[in-house]
């Protein structure tokens, strides 16, 4: 019987009639052999498909064109080329169709962990709006922004930008053409000295090129006018292939080149059966003509969408582009032990032998200090390890390079053996890899193995419950007119007002209400004839304030934090002994404990205006135990002495604002 399939051949045994198949020109052929003729193979015309390329040359031959490198590349080969350019990269953008992010946020972080490169920028078309606030944390180091649609859920561009750059949205360059089915948004950042402009756009098929083209040219001209350099990446929904057959995509990337914008993805993106289509974009502008190189590519990569992954590379010879990863201390558990250890080894004789509570102090924090520096050295942050998942193991990571290698194999020779191993290797890869991730995330939420407060801090991680804070640095305030950009002036400027807003404050206040200044006074009894004894600190009452210290709290100028201080308590607490009994013998406070590292923290308001900022001081550890020990013999002298206002409910111990509604309760 003939086949029911109309693309294969009839069996050679079959006859239609008393006609001889035989007689038929492809009857030699084999069922392979045939297909191959008849199958319209759409990859051989994607890998020689380079109009949009040729006529960019005609249109603009500039250097940035002459050294364009564009590739096709699985994860491995990606892996391969990537390091001879590693240290020239001064800006790395990575754009997808995810087709959904509450869907696809998975395969976004296998990706993601199989390359080499921790991209600066990653943008993200049609994320749709299912659970987009639950994701603003997936991707530790970045800041999450989006756009989504107002009448459908379908559609939306997201942007995840490194966040020790510094960068901020620009909402005053949104396209809101209200004629227009498109989403945007545009962030500038900065890194190593040199601003960009970020676009992220999703523009809904079947709407007027025309119209987006005018819309579009009006940023354009715009970005243009002000020579910053600029990238623009989204699925936009015009396929660049046809810019010599139609004149609408022809007027579009005529456009883009007479603003001094050129594509980086140079050919097809989304690839079927029976099309091949360059509708997902990367544009550059060189801003003032820097000399940097382009490359570029896309990846080869079937489990997120029907979209290829794109990325760019701008290049440059500067020696600022060399990525200087962050030094940080590491706090594993050997160099913990090993701080210990230099610790327990100390001799204490140059603390206890002076009687000046200062030199007795220096010489302990110089001792720490030392101790700290060998056990904790500086070291470069890893990238790959600072964004793995902890389900994507080695072996899995190996695996997906296979399944890669599979796919690339297939859709080159097409060929049905090869479809048949790709397909059953990826199920089996998609299987494995849902359960890894399934018993990571039991672990994670498993009441026998984590307390509480631990599932609870998992929880804000994976659903995102607690917004991320923002990096930023503050490069310029103006201060009387004067704008100052100086990072020293700039500390002085936000030391001024932080250490006389109080002043200024309380001038004001005396100033306009005078009958204010001493209005405190009522509420005090006359003053007490007993003296205050400050009684010495015993080795039992400095171990517990240790013990109670909060490991959350941040370290002060000195970088050790109470973790630390535990760890050592053993070995330290007769020398601190030793100096708070000076300190409270002289009545003297160490001058190093005097001293905090201040943080200006923005509250709201134009960011380069002083006043827009709040001082957070961070203290040593060892003066807030100096401070605690004071705190609680002038709390015990108040108390005995039934110095407080009867009606004062807070800060004090067993009282409470409860406590003052049923006062005012039974008063009633």
């Amino acid at each position: 019987m003939a086949s029911s399939d109309p693309r294969l051949p009839l069996s050679r045994e079959s006859q239609i009639g008393h006609v001889d198949l035989s007689e038929f020109p492809f009857f030699s052929l084999t069922d392979n052999q045939l297909r191959e003729l008849m199958y319209d193979d759409v990859w051989s015309k994607v890998f020689s498909n380079h109009q949009l390329r040729d006529y960019l040359f005609k249109l603009n031959s500039c250097d940035v064109m002459k050294d364009f490198k564009f590739k096709y590349q699985t994860s491995d080969e990606f892996n391969d080329s990537t390091p001879s350019i590693k240290d020239s990269i001064e800006l790395s953008v990575l754009h997808m169709n995810i087709r959904s992010l509450n869907a696809k946020c998975t395969q976004l972080c296998q990706l993601l962990q199989l390359v080499n490169i921790q991209f600066d920028i990653i943008i993200l078309s049609e994320v749709w709006t299912t659970n987009i606030d639950c994701y603003s944390n997936m991707l530790p180091n970045y800041n999450f922004y989006y756009d989504l649609p107002k009448v459908s859920k379908i559609g939306g561009v997201a942007m995840f930008v490194k966040n020790n750059y510094e960068h901020e949205e620009l909402v005053n360059m949104k396209i809101n053409a209200s004629s227009l089915n498109i989403e945007n948004l545009w962030i500038k950042i900065k890194k190593f000295g040199v601003t960009y402009i970020v676009g992220g756009i999703y523009r809904h098929p079947n709407q007027n090129v025309v119209e987006f083209t005018s819309a579009l040219d009006t940023v354009l001209s715009e970005i243009s006018s002000q020579k910053i350099k600029c990238i623009i990446a989204g699925d936009i929904n015009i396929d660049l292939t046809k810019c010599t057959v139609s004149s609408d995509t022809n007027a579009y990337v005529d456009n883009l080149v007479m603003n001094n914008f050129v594509p980086t993805i140079l050919m097809p993106t989304r690839i079927t059966s029976l099309s091949a289509t360059l509708i997902d974009h990367i544009y550059y502008y060189d801003g003032y003509n820097s000399s940097c190189n382009i490359c570029s590519g896309n990846l080869l990569c079937d489990y997120i969408s029907d979209h290829l992954p794109n990325y760019t590379f701008i290049l440059s010879n500067r020696e600022t582009c060399r990525q200087s990863r962050p030094l940080v201390h590491i706090f594993s558990k050997k160099n913990m032990d090993l701080f210990s250890r230099y610790v327990s080894e100390v001799d204490w004789s140059a603390v206890y032998c002076t009687e000046d509570v200062n030199s007795a102090y220096n010489s302990f924090t110089s001792i720490i200090q030392s101790a700290y520096k060998n056990a904790f050295p500086l070291k470069k942050v890893s990238k790959k390890r600072s964004r793995d998942k902890l389900w994507i193991t080695s072996a899995l990571k190996k695996s997906s390079h296979i399944k890669n290698s599979l796919y690339r194999r297939w859709i080159k020779t097409r060929n049905r053996d090869d479809e048949k191993k790709y397909k059953d290797y990826r199920a089996t890869f998609r299987k494995i890899m849902k359960e890894a991730e399934s018993e990571y995330y039991k672990e994670q939420f498993d009441l026998k193995k984590n307390n509480m407060k631990r599932i609870w801090r998992n929880l804000n991680n994976v659903c995102s419950l607690s917004t991320k804070k923002v990096n930023q640095s503050i490069n310029e305030l103006i201060d009387n007119g004067n704008h100052i950009t100086d990072n020293l002036l700039i500390s002085n400027v936000l030391n001024k007002y932080f250490a006389t807003v109080g002043e200024s404050l309380s001038k004001n206040i005396h100033n306009s209400s005078p009958s204010l200044s001493n209005s405190f006074r009522k509420y005090l009894d006359s003053p007490s004839n007993k003296s205050m004894f400050v009684h010495p600190v015993s080795y039992e009452e400095l171990d517990r304030l240790i013990t109670d210290l909060n490991n959350s709290k941040s370290a002060g100028p000195d970088n050790i934090g109470p973790k630390l201080v535990k760890t050592v308590s053993a070995y330290i607490g007769a020398p601190l002994l030793h100096i708070f009994n000076l300190s409270i013998t002289n009545g003297v406070v160490p001058d190093q404990l005097k001293i905090a590292k201040v943080v200006p923290v923005y509250k709201k308001g134009d960011k380069k205006i002083a006043c827009n900022y709040r001082p957070i001081s961070l203290l040593s550890i060892f003066d807030k135990l100096l401070e605690k020990i004071m705190k609680n013999r002038l709390y015990s002298y108040l108390d005995f002495n039934k110095v407080f206002f009867n009606y004062q409910f807070g800060f004090r111990h067993n009282h409470s604002a409860t406590l003052a509604l049923i006062d005012a309760v039974d008063n009633l």
